[in-house]
């Protein structure tokens, strides 16, 4: 339990120096804090379960793989987001409004989950070379839509 305490405490240091960094870096090229969360630090804290996923589908475990994004990313939107807003409440008694004016962007990634699970999901759950590529195409648009704002 000891090496489990220890690596989490590790493993928040350096989530604390990637968002650091990455706000500084996005302050000094000039890129939004949103943006900078968007894309680098959220390809940043995915980069542990992508190796996760990888592996697995190596090993042909595909519902391992499947599972660990799924599984990561619900933990990330109801623990990871609703910690910190709790926290916030806690400690200044108030609500607090959260100003997103890339509110487009949020909705552009909305679609892009759905249409991400439906092409899992069409044609009997297969995930094919070219759904796969379409997915990472999707990312990148993505991306050049977010530095674009």
């Amino acid at each position: 339990w000891m090496w489990i305490a220890g690596m989490m405490i590790v493993m928040g240091g350096a989530s604390h120096l990637l968002v650091e960094s990455s706000l500084a870096l996005g302050d000094l090229l000039g890129i939004d804090g949103v943006i900078m969360g968007f894309v680098v630090i959220a390809a940043g804290t995915s980069v542990p379960d992508t190796a996760l996923s990888v592996i697995s589908a190596k090993k042909g475990q595909y519902d391992a793989a499947i599972s660990n994004v799924f599984g990561s990313n619900i933990f990330d939107i109801c623990i990871c987001l609703s910690i910190p807003i709790l926290l916030a409440l806690a400690m200044s008694g108030e609500q607090t409004a959260i100003d997103l004016p890339q509110l487009g962007l949020i909705w552009s990634l909305i679609g892009a989950t759905f249409l991400a699970i439906y092409l899992f999901w069409s044609n009997n759950y297969t995930l094919t070379k070219a759904k796969a590529g379409m997915m990472g195409m999707l990312y990148l648009l993505i991306i050049l839509i977010s530095f674009s704002l």
